[in-house]
């Protein structure tokens, strides 16, 4: 009898135990399962409402906004290019011109570096002595070639001035004419002799004889030089 009653309390507290255990459980994982539900129906209706008509348009438009914002983006940087480009310049082909020199000027420069091969000081370019031997040149036309080719002359009295001048009749180029001077021996003596530092030259046709009678058809060439003594 006494054997019976206590399997009897076990009974009752192994099925306590099984109730406790069962609302235990129930009540942890009711909530899981109502979340869970929530987040279900939440998904669903998110879905729903992203497939919905008025979703699906207003995307559309958003993605055609920004279509036409990248477009007029484009546009613009191409305009912009555009006017960068218009203020561009084109720089036109270098155009060659030839510097012209002229034979009296390409003369005394070419005595002028001989003077300097020969170690000695060019002459300065005199405007006054060049027309004062065009002069010359001018006044021996229809005449005939004065004196030798070269000639100095003697300081006027109580002056302290020195001057020289050489003739050629030629119709070649400076070149041959200074090549014409200095196979002379007293004209490139002359040249480069160093009392003189100023220098001018003159061209002017001829037409008339030489010293000799001989009929010339030429330019006359006159170099006058300057010095002081």
């Amino acid at each position: 009898m006494k054997k019976t009653k206590i399997e009897t309390i076990l009974t009752y507290l192994i099925l306590v135990f099984l109730i406790f255990i069962s609302v235990v459980t129930f009540s942890f994982f009711w909530p899981l399962e109502e979340a869970n539900a929530a987040i279900l129906s939440t998904n669903f209706a998110s879905t729903a409402e992203w497939k919905s008509p008025e979703r699906v348009a207003i995307i559309k438009l958003q993605e055609e906004a920004a279509a036409r914002e990248r477009k007029a983006e484009a546009q613009r940087a191409e305009r912009e290019l555009e006017k960068e480009r218009a203020k561009q310049v084109i720089e036109p082909a270098p155009v060659f011109v030839p510097v012209i020199v002229s034979f009296e000027d390409e003369l005394l420069n070419l005595i002028n570096t001989y003077r300097k091969e020969k170690g000695k000081i060019v002459f300065e370019n005199d405007k006054a002595l060049s027309k004062s031997a065009s002069d010359k040149g001018k006044a021996m036309d229809n005449k005939s070639l004065l004196g030798k080719i070269s000639k100095e002359f003697a300081p006027a009295e109580g002056s302290f001035a020195l001057s020289g001048e050489l003739i050629a009749c030629s119709n070649k180029s400076a070149k041959e004419v200074l090549s014409y001077f200095k196979a002379n021996k007293e004209s490139n003596a002359l040249i480069l002799s160093d009392k003189y530092h100023e220098a001018g030259v003159g061209k002017h046709p001829f037409i008339g004889k030489d010293d000799k009678g001989t009929f010339l058809d030429c330019n006359a060439v006159v170099i006058r030089l300057v010095g002081v003594r």
